[in-house]
């Protein structure tokens, strides 16, 4: 009897793919080549968090011009505010590489229309880390200033949260 293929979890694979980014870019990649053939398949904001995904890959592949492509084509996709987040902070990236400062910014003033409504703290100092390196790329030493110190204030809360949820969980018996 042939063997039927389960079909692919999309959203279960592509949250894969994202923790992998972090961790293990070679198997991500590996991964998006598997379901690449199966994009027309996909949902609209699968397609999007595909787009994503395989455009930052194509940043880290130092493909500027295809990332921004991708990432361009995921904005229509999307509607979930971290993922369009992500998507024009990428895109900044890939401007920011290929020195297409005007583009950057505009790409940068998307990603930071959205910030009030991300929880992510993570996203939010990163977005502000290429803020920073977008102005340290053109000579404007102290706008970096500014982002850079915004980053550092949201690594420093994050930290008070870890030690006040440490101090709660272990309290000091003195």
């Amino acid at each position: 009897m042939p063997s039927i293929a389960a079909p692919t979890n999309y959203d279960e694979t592509l949250t894969k793919i994202e923790k992998l980014q972090h961790s293990d870019l070679p198997a991500a990649i590996n991964l998006l080549k598997t379901i690449e053939s199966e994009f027309d398949t996909m949902s609209r904001s699968q397609q999007g968090r595909f787009l994503v995904f395989k455009g930052a890959a194509s940043i880290y592949a130092g493909q500027y011009q295809a990332a921004i492509d991708m990432l361009s084509r995921s904005e229509a996709l999307l509607k979930d505010s971290d993922m369009l987040f992500s998507a024009y902070s990428y895109e900044a990236t890939a401007h920011i590489a290929l020195r297409d400062f005007n583009d950057a910014f505009n790409a940068m003033g998307k990603s930071l229309g959205l910030i009030d409504r991300i929880d992510d703290i993570n996203l939010k100092r990163a977005s502000y880390l290429r803020l920073a390196s977008l102005y340290s790329a053109m000579g404007i030493i102290e706008e970096v200033a500014t982002y850079a110190a915004k980053a550092f204030a949201l690594a420093s809360l994050m930290m008070l949260k870890i030690f006040v949820y440490l101090n709660y969980i272990y309290p000091s018996t003195s």
